[in-house]
């Protein structure tokens, strides 16, 4: 990576890449390379400090908005749940991608869950993750679509693999 690209923290003045990259190249070859501030391994490591995890933590960290008027007014006609998503809705004539991604994305989360509910239950010791993923995590993942980002969920890994790969991590 170009180092001048490099995130310089400024607690440290140290690269974060760098740091990252090193402490990486010490463990299995299936380690992730992607910086999760949560994880006390760093400090444990003595990879970054508190201070440094901080301010990763902090880094250009955006602000929930607040729902606005015309969205809670949305979200107040599914208490009629099943009804409210077969009828017309009044931006379906003149519908604009842009201008109405929320409610889109509201009225696509009802049908989706409606769905599951009435076909399977959401509810049972015979639901894997992996159909939770497939079944329901998939509207969170839509949330995003208006969005220039990917999102990509899970990982192909075994139970062993997993096992392996966390081998030694600190909870």
């Amino acid at each position: 990576m170009d180092k001048e690209l490099m995130w310089i923290l400024e607690s440290t003045g140290r690269k974060a890449e760098e740091e990252v990259y090193m402490f990486g190249s010490t463990l299995n070859f299936c380690h992730s390379f992607i910086l999760d501030p949560w994880d006390s391994t760093y400090e444990a490591a003595s990879v970054f400090t508190i201070v440094d995890l901080n301010e990763v933590k902090h880094y250009n960290k955006q602000e929930i908005p607040s729902i606005n008027n015309d969205t809670l007014a949305y979200l107040n006609l599914f208490k009629e749940v099943r009804e409210a998503i077969l009828s017309k809705q009044s931006w379906d004539d003149q519908f604009n991608r842009d201008e109405y991604h929320d409610l889109d994305w509201i009225h696509h989360c009802y049908y989706t869950i409606v769905r599951e509910f009435e076909y399977s239950g959401l509810y049972g010791d015979d639901k894997s993750e992996t159909w939770l993923l497939a079944h329901v995590r998939t509207v969170v993942d839509h949330v995003f679509d208006n969005l220039p980002l990917s999102v990509v969920c899970g990982e192909s890994a075994s139970l062993a693999s997993s096992t392996r790969k966390n081998k030694g991590r600190i909870p």
